[in-house]
């Protein structure tokens, strides 16, 4: 995926308000962008399993539960996960569409970054 493409979508999921401004950001800043298409109910499993383990950090926590409420609510099998990597070594994902045609889900779990933006 480009970064101009990225960008459109980026700028449509941040009028929606599913990822913060600063993510428009990040793309334009990347280092490299990669995709490739995930399995649901694996990311599911990896993360409902991941869930058990977070502790007690309270970003990470809440983080982590809307993605395996999200994951549990979408009605594919089939999602494009897309990796932005930043040069100070953060990366932040996103999950979209398979036909990518909108971004879906921040896992904003990922990357110092993200953690530091804060909370919803």
């Amino acid at each position: 995926m480009d970064k101009e493409t990225l960008e459109g979508l980026v700028a449509e999921a941040i009028f929606r308000g599913l990822v913060e401004t600063g993510m428009l950001v990040s793309v334009r800043n990347a280092g490299a962008i990669s995709a490739r298409t995930v399995s649901t109910p694996i990311l599911l499993r990896i993360y409902k399993r991941r869930l058990k383990h977070t502790g007690r950090d309270c970003i990470l926590l809440r983080s982590t539960e809307k993605l395996v409420d999200f994951l549990t609510s979408y009605p594919n099998d089939e999602l494009l996960m897309i990796d932005v990597a930043g040069h100070d070594d953060c990366h932040t994902f996103l999950l979209a569409s398979h036909e990518t045609s909108e971004i879906l889900h921040w896992m904003r779990m990922f990357g110092k970054r993200n953690i530091i933006m804060g909370e919803d």
